[in-house]
């Protein structure tokens, strides 16, 4: 990255964050205390003695400077490498009340850049995207793996502990966010916290899923079935998947997101599911499990080549079932094309067995 374009999109002389994921986008190094310094000709790294050797050994051959503070010395030490500089640019979205008083202490014209950083992370280099691939197909690999896992009478907890020992053991560095499982009707809500819900014939099952490598996330989602699907499960599946499908399809460079959300959105509201797909068609992926572009229908954005998003439509018919289907997609040759290879099909586990429907 050139720090001196970076900069100069916000007029600024320096910019300074202590979010961590950004921190790791900026350097490839994972610390809990710290602050990562642009100026226009170096990068600067500051942290405390628990990371200094480390930081160190990894940052120094990149030449970007390692310096060590304390809480109490943190102001001082950024006022020093700061310098001259007159305007900072900061993550507005990223900083407490508190830490943003602390910082006020520097006395310098602080400038929100936080579309700056979104905008510079949302498209992917090729090293990016390799390690992208490689969290989508330990998510992946997870999924297929967890099928024949379900028993009956185990809890949503169980599975979703299961999925994250899982992943971890395929090799994934963390995870991209607490796993969802929601059973039956706790699958109407979207956002489902695991309980001890326990499965039972006829219930479906809701696995929101993904990890990180080095880094870099993956998002996925898939609904199954626990027993024989019934008429109307097989005819919202159906519908979830054609918009799950037609939105990937169409999607080109250029194009805007917006539009993506709208053709999802179009397939379930020309249903009988109308008004039940209650969240945006999908998000950005890459450090932060929720980045640019948003595809929403008040979104803003243009899609381009090797961005990285999700497709996530759902269906969710309260006190009954829910049903999403995500996968992470990525442009590449100026078309969507999806990192996640499972057939889609309608999934239902019966008598022990994984079967494919017919919706």
């Amino acid at each position: 990255m050139n720090n001196r374009n970076f900069l100069n999109k916000k007029g600024a002389d320096a910019f300074l964050t202590s979010d961590e994921q950004t921190m790791w986008y900026f350097t490839r190094f994972e610390s809990s205390f710290g602050y990562v310094v642009v100026l226009p000709e170096k990068t600067v790294y500051i942290t405390d003695l628990r990371y200094k050797e480390g930081a160190e050994k990894t940052l120094t051959p990149k030449g970007i400077e390692v310096l060590t503070a304390t809480p109490k010395t943190v102001i001082e030490v950024l006022s020093s490498v700061l310098g001259n500089a007159a305007t900072v640019g900061y993550q507005a979205d990223c900083v407490t009340v508190k830490e943003f008083e602390q910082l006020s202490a520097l006395g310098k014209n602080f400038v929100d850049m936080s579309t700056e950083v979104w905008e510079q992370e949302m498209v992917k280099t090729d090293e990016e995207l390799s390690l992208i691939k490689k969290a989508c197909s330990i998510t992946e690999k997870t999924y297929q793996s967890i099928l024949t896992f379900f028993k009956e009478g185990m809890t949503e907890i169980e599975v979703a502990t299961e999925m994250e020992y899982r992943m971890k053991n395929l090799g994934a560095t963390g995870l991209a966010f607490s796993t969802i499982v929601a059973f039956g009707k706790n699958a109407s809500v979207p956002h489902h916290v695991p309980g001890n819900t326990k499965l039972k014939k006829g219930m479906a099952i809701l696995m929101d899923f993904g990890c990180s490598y080095q880094g870099y996330c993956s998002d996925m989602t898939r609904t199954v079935y626990f027993g024989k699907p019934d008429k109307t499960f097989r005819k919202a599946y159906a519908v979830a998947l054609k918009a799950h499908l037609d939105a990937r399809n169409a999607i080109t460079a250029g194009m805007p997101t917006k539009d993506a959300d709208a053709i999802a959105r179009t397939v379930i509201e020309e249903s009988e599911f109308k008004g039940l797909f209650t969240h945006s068609l999908g998000h950005g992926v890459g450090v932060h499990i929720h980045e640019l572009p948003n595809l929403s229908p008040l979104a803003t954005a243009v899609f381009a080549e090797n961005m990285v998003f999700t497709d996530e439509p759902g269906i969710y018919k309260e006190g009954k079932f829910g049903i999403r289907i995500e996968d992470t997609l990525v442009i590449k040759g100026g078309k969507a094309v999806s990192l996640m290879k499972t057939n889609k099909a309608l999934t239902y586990i019966e008598n022990g067995v994984v079967k494919k429907a017919k919706i």
